[in-house]
C-alpha cells in the first residue's frame, strides 16, 4: 500500500478562507510565519482522524475575526483526494463541520447548540461511524503518525519506541540463543525451566541471599559450641578415678570383713578398668586425629572444587569475548564490502542529456535567439554539475559513515583481545593454582591411608605403668594372707569419685562437641561452594543478558541506514537496564540540529514503512533548516512546509 495526496481543498479552517493545493510526488509549500503552514497538515489530520497533526483531538478549527473572536454563521470544509499507487484506487473524502442554532419558545434570538459534522466519501453521504471504517480499511490510525511525520516515533515514550522496534525482528528464544552461540553451558537447565531469564536471575539471587546470611550465622554457631569444652586431662582423671575406686574398694572390704585377698583382687580389677579407659582414650584420640585429617582432605577437595568452576567461567568468558570478536570481524567485512561498492560507485552523466528541442519556441516553431539558447545550455550544465556534486556529497557522507563504524568495531576488538589477555593470565594462574591442591589432595589422601584404626599404646609411660601395676596386683592377688585392715570412712571419697566422674563426663563431652564443630565447618566449606555456584550462574547469567541484547541491537540497527538505537545501558553494579535512545553517528537525537532531526525521522520513517510495508505522504514541517540535496528520499510522497520571505503560501511542485 502507497498513500498519496493529489489534492486538497479547504475552505474557513482555521486562518485559511479558502485554498486548494495539487500534490506531486515531491511538493515544497513555503511562506512567512503564520502564513498557513502547518494548517495544510493540521487540516488533513483532522479530515482524517479528527484531530491536529500533533495528535490533539479538542483544538479550535473555527476561523477567528481580527479581534480574536470566533466566526459563526460559516461552514468549515475539507476535501481530499487520495490515491493507492499500488492498487490505483482513488478516493476523495470530504468532511463538513456546521453550527448548530437553536431557537426556543419565547426567545428572541437562536442559542448555539454545538456543532455538527458531515461525511462523504467519494461524494456519498456518510454516517461518522461509516467513515471512520472507511479510512481505517485504507490505514491504520498510528500507522500513519508514524509513517507521516519525521518527529512522531522520536517522541514517543522510550518503552513504546523499543516494543515498536522489536516487533521488526523475530526474537530468538533465550534458550535457542544459548545453544547457537555456546559458551552458555551452566545457564541451559535454567533456561529450559524458567520462562524469563529474570525469574533466573530472581531465583539464584534469592538463593545466594540466603546462602550468605547461613554462611554469616555458621561461625557464630561455631563459636558458642567451641566454648562448651572443658580444659582437663581425661588421662589424669582416669588415673586418679582408679586410686579412688581402689581405696573405695579396700574400705568396703574391709569394713564388711572381706579377706584382703578379695580387697587386692577388687584392686587389681580396678587397674585393668583404668588400663581399658586409657586405650579407649587413645583409641578416640586416633579418631579424632584421622577426623581433622579427613576435614582438611574435605577442604582441599572444597578449594579445588572452588578453582575448577573458577577455570571454567573464565574460559566461558574467553568464549564468549571469541564470539564477540567472530561478531565484530564479521561487521567490519560487510561494512567493508559496503564500503568499496560506494567507494566504486559513479555519477551517471547519462541520466543528463541535453535535450535541443528545447531551442525550437513551441508556439512559432522558430529557433529560439542564441542568448537563450546559450542561456538554456548553461542552466543544463549548472544542473549538471550541481546533481554531480550533491552525488559526490553523499557519497563520502556514506563511506565516512562506513570508515567510523570500522574503526569503532576495531576499536572495540582491540579493547576486548586486551581484557581476553588478562582472563588467559589469570586463567593460567588457576590452572598451576589447580595443580597445587591435586597433589596436596593426593598427599593428604596418602597421608590418610598410612594413619593407624587402632592405637599401640606400648612404650608409653602410663601405659607402662599401669601395665606394672597390674602385674604387681596379680602378685600380691596369688601371695597375700589373711591379715586385719583398719577400717576407712568412704563418706570423702564418694564425693570426690562423684566430682571426679562429672569432670570424667565433661571432658569426653568434648570429643562430641569436636565432631559437632568439624560437621558445622564442613557445611561451611558446602555452603561457600553453594554461593560460587550461585554467583557463577549469576555472572554467566549477565554476560548471557549482555550478549542476547546486543545481539537484538544489531539487528534492530541493520534495519536503519542513518540512525541506530541503544536498547540497554550497562550499570555501574554491572547489571542491564532496559532503555531505548536514537543516534545519528553517534550523537543522541536530543543533541542533534533539526535538520539532522529531520534526516533521522525520515530514515526512520523509511525503514518502517519497509517492515510494514505500506507508505503514505510525509510532512516535513520546518524543512527549511535542511538543505534539499540532504533531505534522504523517502518511498512515500514527500511534502515539505519551509519558512521563507513570501507574503503569501507558495507551492512548487516537482515530478
Amino acid at each position: 500500500m502507497n498513500i498519496g495526496i493529489n489534492e486538497l481543498s479547504i475552505e474557513n479552517f482555521k486562518g485559511i478562507k479558502n485554498l486548494k493545493i495539487g500534490f506531486s510526488n515531491k511538493t515544497a509549500i513555503c511562506g512567512e510565519n503564520a502564513t498557513g503552514k502547518t494548517t495544510i497538515f493540521d487540516a488533513v489530520t483532522w479530515l482524517l482522524f479528527n484531530k491536529n497533526s500533533l495528535g490533539v483531538e479538542k483544538f479550535d478549527v473555527r476561523p477567528l475575526d481580527a479581534d480574536g473572536k470566533a466566526i459563526d454563521f460559516v461552514e468549515i470544509k475539507v476535501i481530499a483526494t487520495f490515491v493507492d499507487s499500488e492498487s490505483n484506487e482513488v478516493f476523495t473524502l470530504e468532511k463538513v463541520q456546521k453550527q448548530k442554532w437553536t431557537k426556543h419558545t419565547g426567545d428572541e434570538n437562536a442559542t448555539f447548540t454545538g456543532n455538527v459534522n458531515e461525511y462523504a466519501v467519494n461524494g456519498f453521504p456518510k454516517s461518522e461511524k461509516d467513515y471512520k471504517a472507511f479510512i481505517a480499511e485504507k490505514i491504520d490510525e498510528e500507522h500513519f503518525k508514524l509513517l507521516s511525520s519525521p518527529t512522531y516515533f522520536v517522541n514517543l515514550p522510550w518503552k513504546k519506541q523499543r516494543e515498536i522496534l522489536m516487533s521488526l525482528i523475530t526474537e530468538e528464544s533465550d534458550l535457542d540463543f544459548a545453544k547457537r552461540v555456546g559458551g552458555f553451558d551452566i545457564l541451559i537447565p535454567e533456561l529450559e525451566l524458567a520462562p524469563k531469564t529474570s525469574d533466573i536471575m530472581e531465583k539464584w539471587k534469592r538463593t545466594k541471599k540466603e546462602l550468605d546470611t547461613k554462611h554469616k550465622e555458621l561461625p557464630v554457631r561455631i563459636d558458642e559450641i567451641s566454648k562448651q569444652k572443658v580444659d582437663y586431662n581425661l588421662d589424669e582423671l582416669v588415673k586418679e578415678k582408679a586410686e579412688i575406686v581402689a581405696k573405695i574398694t579396700i574400705a568396703n572390704a574391709s569394713s564388711h570383713g572381706d579377706s584382703a585377698l578379695e580387697t587386692a583382687q577388687n584392686e587389681l580389677d580396678a587397674l585393668k578398668n583404668s588400663l581399658n579407659d586409657m586405650v579407649n582414650k587413645a583409641n578416640n584420640s586416633l579418631i579424632e586425629e584421622r577426623s581433622k585429617a579427613n576435614a582438611e582432605l574435605n577442604k582441599v577437595l572444597s578449594d579445588r572444587t572452588i578453582v575448577e568452576n573458577a577455570i571454567s567461567r573464565l574460559e566461558n568468558e574467553i568464549s564468549i569475548i571469541d564470539n564477540q570478536v567472530s561478531n565484530y570481524e564479521e561487521e567490519i567485512a560487510k561494512d567493508g564490502e559496503k564500503y568499496f561498492k560506494l567507494d566504486a560507485m559513479k555519477f551517471d552523466e547519462s541520466a543528463f542529456t541535453y535535450d535541443s528541442s528545447k531551442e525550437i519556441c513551441p508556439v512559432c516553431k522558430r529557433k529560439l535567439p542564441e542568448n537563450e539558447i546559450e542561456e538554456a545550455k548553461k542552466r543544463f550544465e549548472e544542473e549538471k554539475n550541481k546533481a554531480k556534486a550533491d552525488f559526490e556529497t553523499k557519497k563520502a557522507e556514506d563511506m565516512k559513515i562506513l570508515a567510523d563504524k570500522g574503526r569503532s568495531a576495531r576499536k572495540n576488538i582491540a579493547d576486548i583481545c586486551a581484557k581476553k589477555a588478562e582472563l588467559l593470565k589469570t586463567l593460567e594462574e588457576k590452572k598451576a593454582e589447580y595443580n597445587k591442591l591435586l597433589e596436596l589432595s593426593s598427599n593428604l589422601t596418602k597421608k590418610l591411608g598410612d594413619m593407624p584404626t587402632t592405637a599401640n599404646l606400648a612404650g608409653s609411660p602410663d601405659y607402662d605403668y599401669l601395665v606394672s601395676e597390674i602385674e604387681k596386683a596379680k602378685a600380691k592377688v596369688d601371695s597375700l594372707q589373711t591379715a586385719p585392715v583398719e577400717k576407712v570412712d568412704t563418706t570423702a571419697l564418694n564425693v570426690d569419685l562423684q566430682i571426679i566422674n562429672g569432670k570424667i563426663a565433661s571432658a569426653n563431652a568434648n570429643a562430641n562437641i569436636d565432631k559437632r564443630i568439624e560437621e558445622l565447618k564442613a557445611e561451611q566449606r558446602d555452603v561457600s561452594q553453594k554461593i560460587a555456584n550461585a554467583e557463577a550462574v549469576l555472572y554467566a547469567l549477565d554476560n548471557f543478558i549482555k550478549a542476547k541484547l546486543e545481539s537484538i541491537s544489531t539487528s534492530i540497527n541493520e534495519k536503519f541506514g542513518m540512525v541506530n538505537f541503544k536498547l540497554f545501558n550497562v550499570l555501574l553494579n554491572g547489571g542491564i537496564e532496559e532503555t531505548c535512545e536514537c543516534t545519528f553517528n553517534g550523537v543522541p537525537y536530543s543533541s542533534l540540529n533539526n535538520g539532522m532531526k529531520i534526516c533521522g525521522g525520515l530514515d526512520i520513517i523509511n525503514t518502517l514503512s519497509k517492515e510494514f510495508n505500506k507508505s503514505v505522504f510525509v510532512f516535513v514541517d520546518n524543512a527549511e533548516s535542511v538543505n534539499d540535496y540532504k533531505l534522504p528520499e523517502t518511498s512515500g510522497q514527500l511534502i515539505t512546509l519551509s519558512v521563507t520571505d513570501d507574503k503569501e503560501l507558495k507551492v512548487n511542485k516537482e515530478a
